[in-house]
């Protein structure tokens, strides 16, 4: 961000910390960034699931935090 945050591409917005201040090494290894890289990318399941406007892709691996809560 434009103060120095660092927020991942997707997901909520919470700063990783200071691209100034901090270490990237600590910013990568931020809890924001390690559930960022648990996400899955485009999984199959986009095209038909109900809550895609919602959520961009940007699901869980575990399928039982998809929108129908249903391995595709």
């Amino acid at each position: 961000d434009s103060d120095g945050s660092v927020i991942p591409p997707r997901g909520p917005y919470r700063s990783a910390g200071d691209v100034v201040r901090d270490r990237w090494t600590s910013i990568w290894q931020h809890e924001v960034f390690n559930s960022y890289r648990g996400r899955v990318e485009r999984p199959t399941h986009c095209a038909t699931c109900p809550g895609l406007a919602i959520c961009a892709a940007d699901c869980p691996k575990e399928p039982a935090g998809w929108s129908d809560g249903v391995a595709r």
